[in-house]
């Protein structure tokens, strides 16, 4: 018998057909793997600055942070002392011809008329000089005589760089029920008017100047009637003030508006034991009044809860006499005040360890409460005011008892984990105080969804001289399918860190001190199709 060539291929064949038949006869089954894999939920750091703004933080030569806050009691509107409201002012300079009914001027000659000033209507003060930054004049003229007239128009005391303003124009004739007319617009800005009238007495008055004559050019002779005019009209459009002298008037403010408070109002702590505390009442008076200052109230309110004080100190209820600035020439030499208060004066530690977030106010500043003593001479540079700032510097050194600080992640997955597993919460604590962290899932309304920790540790930073050195933890936590798919783009995390110093132990923060929050999530599923 011979022997086939290429046994093996024979064999190869055998075995795929065999192969072939069992594949064609069996039935298909649902086939099925498990995943695993590991996901970058959220990330996010957790420090002073969520709850206290950066821009009230400032760090000593030792990297010790300040809170340092600055509230001005006295944030009214000084500027309406001396506003001038948008406003017309109408003058008609009417010609007197005696007992003559008219007569005929010649070309070029001037038609005589009276004096006329401008009497300026302000709602508070009796000025005398005024600065103006901005603003405009508009002004229009109206010939009501027959004939052309060439006008020149002056206001002597509104002045910039030494001159005047004036109209000179020449107006068409008209007639008393259709007069003619010409008109214009003058920018106010860095203009300086005196308003002390023709007599250098006065105030609130524009001294003018009219004079008119027949237009040179003109055809022939111009009849003028006895009680023909001519009338100026000067509007004044959104003037602003930056400088003003007179008498302004006695006047009581009363500043009973609440102040929202941007300084420790993220904090929910239910006491903090603040050390070193500077906090003072300093007044700064860069106006030429004298005034009184009164606070009758000062409560801080901690909204969250509902915990409420006022502050008691011997100023409290008092009047505060303030006397007036110098102008020497345009530079002002201010007038100060300033009431430090601390624990042995006032009760400011507990004031403060309400954690206002919000003060109320009641406050009376009286202006010129003696009447005019300067003489018309008060003075206002309306960028400068009086002011009364209550200021706090708070070093960032605490116990605290319940000290919490929380915020919300976004989450970072794109899609939804439809799988079961674990988060894993890893946090690096620079802070040389220990916490106790929860962490839920809300939606973007704030409601909760379901709460992953309740009270996971977190190690403390440990201190090293004046440093301190990070310490690691990690929190894990089982979680199941219907919760794995609400770490979901739509919905955030809410991540709330309790601190507590446990007794008198003083903690300081600088600038670096953070809890930085890394959370993943390991997942394992089932994915299978048929």
């Amino acid at each position: 018998m011979s022997r086939p060539l290429f046994p093996h291929l024979s064999l190869f064949f055998c075995l795929l057909t065999a192969v072939a038949i069992l594949f064609g006869c069996s039935r298909k089954e649902e086939t099925s793997w498990s995943t695993h894999a590991v996901f970058p939920v959220a990330y996010g750091s957790f420090g002073l600055e969520t709850l206290v703004p950066d821009s009230l933080v400032q760090a000593d030569e030792d990297g010790v942070l300040h809170l340092v806050i600055e509230e001005n009691l006295t944030d009214f509107d000084l500027d309406s002392l001396v506003k001038i409201p948008d406003t017309v002012v109408v003058e008609s300079f009417v010609v007197d011809l005696g007992f003559v009914t008219s007569f005929d001027f010649d070309p070029g000659t001037s038609v005589p008329l009276p004096s006329e000033d401008f009497l300026l209507e302000t709602e508070l003060a009796e000025l005398r000089e005024i600065i103006t930054k901005s603003g405009a004049i508009n002004y229009e003229v109206f010939n009501y005589i027959n004939g052309p007239l060439a006008v020149n128009f002056s206001l002597p005391g509104v002045t910039q760089d030494g001159e005047s303003f004036s109209i000179n124009d020449i107006i068409p004739g008209g007639t008393g029920t259709a007069p003619s007319i010409i008109s214009g617009s003058l920018d106010l800005a860095g203009y300086h008017f005196d308003l002390t009238g023709g007599t250098g007495s006065g105030y609130n008055v524009l001294e003018s100047s009219l004079t008119i004559q027949v237009d040179p050019d003109a055809s022939g002779p111009v009849t003028v009637f006895n009680q023909d005019s001519v009338a100026i009209s000067i509007s004044f459009v959104d003037p602003v003030v930056s400088y003003a002298r007179g008498y302004f008037g006695q006047h009581v403010y009363t500043i009973s508006d609440p102040i929202d408070f941007a300084g420790l109002g993220g904090m929910s702590a239910s006491a903090l034991d603040i050390d070193a505390i500077d906090f003072s009442l300093e007044i700064e008076n860069y106006v030429g009044m004298d005034a009184q200052i009164q606070i009758n109230k000062l409560e801080a309110i901690n909204l969250t809860n509902l915990q409420s004080l006022e502050l008691d100190h011997q100023q409290i209820g008092e009047s505060i006499n303030i006397t007036r600035a110098q102008d020497n020439g345009g530079s002002v030499t201010p007038t100060f005040a300033s009431f430090s208060m601390d624990e042995t004066t006032s009760n400011i530690d507990e004031f403060i360890e309400v954690v206002p977030e919000k003060f109320n106010l009641d406050v009376d500043v009286s202006i010129n409460p003696l009447g005019d003593i300067s003489g018309g001479n008060d003075f206002i540079y309306t960028d400068q005011a009086l002011n009364a700032i209550l200021k706090a510097d708070i070093p960032l050194c605490f116990s605290v008892d319940n000290l919490q600080i929380s915020d919300t992640l976004d989450i970072a997955l794109e899609e939804t984990l439809d799988a079961h597993g674990q988060v894993l919460i890893y946090l690096t604590n620079n802070l040389p105080i220990g916490a106790t962290m929860s962490l839920s899932i809300i939606d973007h309304g704030g409601a909760e969804l379901a709460q992953i920790i309740s009270d996971g540790m977190v190690s403390s930073g440990i201190i090293d001289g004046e440093d301190t050195i990070a310490q690691e933890s990690l929190i894990t936590v089982q979680l199941g399918r219907d919760q794995m798919r609400l770490l979901s783009p739509e919905n955030r995390l809410f991540v709330a860190l309790e601190f507590n110093s446990y007794g008198s132990d003083q903690v300081k923060f600088s600038a670096d001190d953070l809890i930085e929050v890394k959370i993943v999530a390991d997942v394992e599923g089932v994915i299978g199709y048929n």
